[in-house]
């Protein structure tokens, strides 16, 4: 993804060679999300540079008369398609701190100065006898991997949006600076689906909304939402879309109120949408805002156009860079993440922490340090009656599985097969946990079951 590399390292590497006009260095990492990502011209068949006016919404059919013949190749050529390891351009420098316990009182969180609205405003209430957690089952035994293809249809690629909708899987846009042929402007606005993670078909190949990758992607009110993205393109993309077939979408906002940032943590509960964390980046975006703005807010939306702030500081150090969502027992789980380096802040911050919330607004730290590394671009979910933490980047690739039913004790899923990754694409689909493509760049598509009988 764009950012998963020092600065220093990437920027003279590979911003220089692939990003020759761009404002931007490229760093890799996993979720939720990133590798720097380019921020040349856009490409003309999946950008929005000429954004309409937003009085009514702006919806847009796809030409879904796509033939199969004109699905994208997504073999790689050998010379393009990197080893299953982090590729040498895009590793970070090892020899920078490596910061798990950081004081969060720096970077500076107070972001703008703006009024949180009173708490009474939320729309949704929370029950104030909220059932406690339930103990944690203990370690199941039957859990397997199966590699449903080494070779999807689709090209490689990270930070892709994963979602699940009327009976199928999703994918959507993604970043690949290697592949300029399905990649054109580093990242893009294909959407595919799928049935059963074996057969692909290219939906779209390039729907209305910029190429981007690492937004906020939920399943929301029987549609498929695309909220913000990356600042690869030399802003930050702040407008939000929605599709209930995932071929005609509608622009919902076209800026949404939160102040510019990317790489937020997105997720869907108690009929509400929130968006929390992110930061700025000023080495892709520029100004505004300036560099040091981090942020530990947290938005909240019952319709995806109408937001309101809920939080300014929600307790937790102000952090992003996780993909996916976990949510359990009635409440949200913040499971690590990080920050991305910057001009003035060039060390990452790397968390292993467990906060949990019932509504966005009160937070509980559960669990100050997991047995699992720190690590951010990995990937989140809840399956299975529990809470899991995928694969990741901290200072390299990683490929641990780990799984908890009350985000206090936790255990590791052993021997996992496939390559170690960061920003992969996570679903929960037809009882199993799917982890698709990521930040190995290959097209491979693999999934958890848990073979334990009833």
């Amino acid at each position: 993804m764009f950012f998963a590399t020092s600065v220093a390292t990437i920027r003279c590497a590979l911003t220089t060679a692939i990003f020759a006009a761009a404002l931007v260095a490229c760093g890799s990492s996993d979720g939720a999300a990133v590798d720097a990502d380019g921020t040349g011209e856009p490409d003309s068949a999946d950008a929005n540079d000429e954004v309409p006016d937003t009085g009514v919404p702006d919806t847009v059919t796809a030409d879904t008369s796509i033939p199969d013949a004109t699905v994208p190749d997504a073999t790689v050529p050998d010379a393009t398609v990197p080893d299953t390891g982090v590729p040498d351009a895009t590793v970070p420098d090892t020899s920078a701190p490596d910061t798990e316990a950081p004081d969060t009182s720096d970077p500076d969180t107070s972001g703008p100065d703006t009024e949180a609205p009173d708490a009474s405003a939320v729309d949704a209430e929370v029950s104030d006898t909220l059932a406690p957690v339930p103990p944690d089952p203990g370690p199941d035994e039957g859990y397997q991997w199966i590699e449903v293809t080494a070779n999807a249809a689709f090209a490689p690629r990270d930070g892709a949006g994963a979602l699940v909708h009327d009976g199928r899987m999703w994918l959507l846009g993604g970043w690949n600076p290697l592949d300029p042929v399905h990649f054109p402007s580093v990242t893009n606005s294909e959407v595919w689906s799928s049935v059963d993670g074996a057969t692909w078909t290219l939906e779209v190949l390039a729907a209305p909304w910029e190429g981007r990758h690492v937004a906020g992607y939920v399943t929301f009110g029987g549609r498929l939402w695309v909220l913000g993205g990356d600042p690869n393109r030399g802003h930050y993309q702040r407008d939000i879309w929605s599709s209930a077939n995932g071929r005609d979408w509608t622009r919902e906002v076209e800026v949404a109120p939160w102040t510019e940032r990317a790489i937020w943590y997105t997720v869907t509960m108690n009929d509400a949408i929130y968006v929390m964390g992110g930061q700025v980046m000023p080495q892709f975006a520029g100004a505004p805002p300036p560099d040091g703005i981090f942020y530990d807010d947290v938005w909240r939306s019952t319709n995806g156009r109408d937001w309101t702030r809920i939080t300014e500081h929600a307790g937790w150090p102000a952090r992003g860079l996780i993909g996916g969502q976990a949510v359990l027992h009635g409440r949200m789980w913040l499971l690590g993440g990080g920050t991305y380096d910057t001009p003035l802040h060039p060390t990452r911050l790397f968390y292993n922490d467990v906060w949990s919330s019932p509504d966005g607004i009160t937070w509980t730290e559960v669990l100050k340090a997991a047995p699992w590394e720190p690590r951010q671009f990995h990937d989140v979910a809840s399956w299975d009656g529990r809470l899991w933490v995928l694969e990741g980047w901290h200072h390299r690739n990683l490929a641990d599985v780990w799984y908890s039913g009350d985000g206090t004790t936790w255990h590791e899923v052993p021997n996992t097969p496939w390559a170690a990754r960061h920003a992969a694409s996570i679903y929960v689909f037809d009882d199993a946990l799917w982890v698709v493509t990521g930040h190995n760049l290959t097209s491979d598509v693999w999934k958890l079951v848990d073979t334990t009988p009833d």
